[in-house]
């Protein structure tokens, strides 16, 4: 694309608006392939405890119980969680300090991943976004 200013070719500008497209684009993909690659690993981890039951000779960590059901969550569904469990209205400030401070903190790795994760719930109709923040949906 060649932009001309006054019959001269001018320089491309540093940032478009197809550049931003494409990033959001480029991000979305990505955080799908890591939303889907930790439910990999956790049903690897899964297959791997239970192996440690029947092949201790494997030398398999032994099965955790804990372990087990953590890794089956992905942050959207802490979000659920912490919004339907909430006596209000949370902000997505609120929702990251809630997350924060509960036992799945781990899963919060990225602002920008946060504010994503909630706008899935929120398309899912699993939470909806209101004045003062989100409250649970009908579904």
């Amino acid at each position: 694309m060649s932009i001309t200013y006054n019959g001269q070719l001018a320089a491309r500008p540093l940032l478009t608006e197809e550049d931003v497209l494409r990033w959001k684009a480029d991000l979305n993909r990505l955080e799908g392939e890591i939303e889907a690659a930790s439910r990999a690993a956790a049903e690897l981890r899964r297959k791997l405890d239970a192996a440690a039951v029947f092949m201790p000779q494997a030398q398999i960590e032994p099965p955790q119980q804990a372990a087990l059901f953590q890794d089956a969550i992905t942050l959207v569904d802490v979000i659920e969680m912490a919004v339907k469990e909430a006596p209000g209205p949370l902000t997505p400030k609120a929702i990251r300090n809630a997350i924060r401070h509960g036992p799945h903190s781990a899963l919060l790795t990225s602002e920008n991943y946060l504010y994503t994760a909630i706008k899935r719930v929120a398309d899912k109709g699993k939470i909806i976004k209101g004045d003062r923040g989100y409250v649970p949906g009908p579904f």
